[in-house]
């Protein structure tokens, strides 16, 4: 796994496989060429290695701030990639994304959310979470990468664009009423 693209471009994130599956290096690949983070405030929800958020800062996020009950992964690749950002740029949440909702005063115009897959009922309790909090500004996007098998019966958002990518399928969500989508 490694940055795809911007200013930490082809550095290498560290993981494992115990417990964490994170967005493959194709998939992150397509997600930023679907939306653009150049100075955008994002959240990294559900962190695991932190790709997400770590190829944000590369592509000029003003902010980002990681979300995880373990950070390990997250600390140790942003240590090795972006460590001038945290501060800064980043923030490093260790607590679940619910308890970060409940305390977080903060709006993002980007989310990435990809809960555990072995807990679907995240996947709507994270977007009705979204929703209820009001954290995403007006223009703001999901991103969320689910199981292609899992349908969200959530319908607070409606679907911008939507990819799939053998089992696994990205939606990108946002507030408008006409949903427009794009295959």
């Amino acid at each position: 796994m490694r940055i795809i693209g911007g200013e930490f471009r082809s550095r290498r994130l560290q993981f494992h496989t115990d417990g964490v599956r994170p967005t493959k290096d194709r998939v992150r690949e397509s997600i930023f060429n679907m939306i653009d983070v150049s100075e955008r405030r994002c959240l990294d929800a559900f962190s695991g290695t932190g790709a997400c958020g770590i190829e944000s800062l590369s592509r000029g996020a003003s902010y980002v701030d990681f979300v995880d009950i373990d950070t390990r992964l997250i600390t140790q690749n942003i240590k090795a990639i972006c460590h001038q950002k945290i501060g800064v740029n980043a923030a490093i949440y260790r607590k679940s994304f619910f308890d970060f909702l409940r305390a977080s005063p903060s709006t993002y115009d980007v989310v990435f959310l990809d809960p555990p897959w072995d807990h679907l009922e995240y996947f709507d309790k994270s977007l009705n979470a979204i929703f209820d909090f009001d954290i995403l500004t007006p223009q703001g996007k999901i991103v969320c990468e689910k199981p292609k098998a899992h349908s969200l019966s959530c319908d607070v958002f409606n679907v911008f664009k939507s990819h799939t990518y053998g089992k696994t399928e990205v939606l990108i969500l946002n507030h408008h009423e006409k949903s427009h989508i794009s295959r």
